[in-house]
């Protein structure tokens, strides 16, 4: 509004009269504007709000602005055009253009390949993980180890890995290599073996070494020979005897060597026969 004055001055005979405009200030009457553009146009609204027309908006989901445009919004939502968005995954509170771009994700939870959020379990032996990395787990459950942010399951009987974690290089005594994993000595007929390879060392009762592996007696044999169907020693028997002696009996009548199972008692560490049943008889010659 403006106010006018009159002020009249003695100028020889003349009288002038003078007109002084004189502007005054006025309250606005649009809500929350801050700078006014004239009394009908707001140019800058309060904090969190922006110019529309003849009013001042709430700019949903902004925490800051300079009056005009948004500058910062709300967890959970992304600043695009001026305006503030929904993350795409209810689980991300802080997300990038566009806003289905996730770069940081709510507690327990890490960013996506694809960039969305998913449970730190759900990564394989993963116990705890980073909410601003991607797939990266920070700690891993029993039975796992972790390696470059990821949790790998430990081999049984692994010493150490090589450069592929999911490789065993080198086994615990009582195992031996075995195409990058560890098997137990025992399983391949072996007491003692290689950790570094699948060779045994020393062979368990009941097996014989072929120069490399050991193989499967015969039953009810402790030891046996290249021919594993013919045993060096016999296993404790209540008989004290094979199933099948080593056919060292002769018959009596023509001392042709047995072609069945004459023996009767059996020496476990010669095998030989030291007893013979009727009809036959020892042949020291043998």
């Amino acid at each position: 509004m403006m106010g006018i004055i009159l002020i009249t001055l003695d100028v020889t005979d003349c009288q002038i009269v003078c007109i002084t405009m004189i502007k005054i200030c006025q309250k606005g009457t649009i809500r929350h504007c801050s700078v006014y553009t004239n009394k009908d146009t707001c140019s800058k609204c309060l904090e969190g709000m922006k110019p529309v027309g003849t009013q001042c908006e709430k700019i949903n989901g902004c925490i800051s602005s300079n009056g005009i445009i948004c500058e910062n919004c709300e967890p959970g939502m992304s600043l695009n055009n001026s305006e503030c968005q929904p993350c795409a995954s209810d689980k991300c509170i802080e997300c990038n253009n566009p806003s289905s771009i996730c770069s940081k994700c709510v507690n327990r939870y890490t960013i996506t390949t694809k960039g969305g959020c998913k449970k730190c379990e759900e990564m394989e032996g993963c116990t705890s993980c980073a909410n601003d990395k991607e797939e990266w787990c920070t700690s891993c459950s029993n039975n796992y180890r972790l390696v470059n942010h990821q949790c790998y399951q430990n081999i049984e009987g692994c010493y150490s890995y090589n450069n592929n974690p999911k490789v065993c290089d080198i086994c615990s005594n009582g195992y031996t290599l075995n195409n990058g994993t560890c098997i137990k000595c025992e399983e391949i007929g072996c007491d003692k073996c290689d950790a570094n390879g699948q060779n045994c060392l020393l062979c368990r009762s009941g097996y014989t070494f072929n120069g490399t592996n050991c193989l499967k007696c015969k039953d009810r044999c402790s030891s046996c020979f290249d021919d594993l169907s013919k045993c060096s020693s016999c296993s404790n028997l209540d008989t004290d005897t094979c199933d099948e002696c080593f056919l060292m009996c002769v018959p009596k009548v023509n001392k042709t060597r047995c072609t069945d199972n004459a023996c009767t008692v059996n020496n476990e560490s010669f095998n030989i026969c030291t007893e013979c049943q009727n009809n036959y008889f020892l042949d020291d010659d043998y």
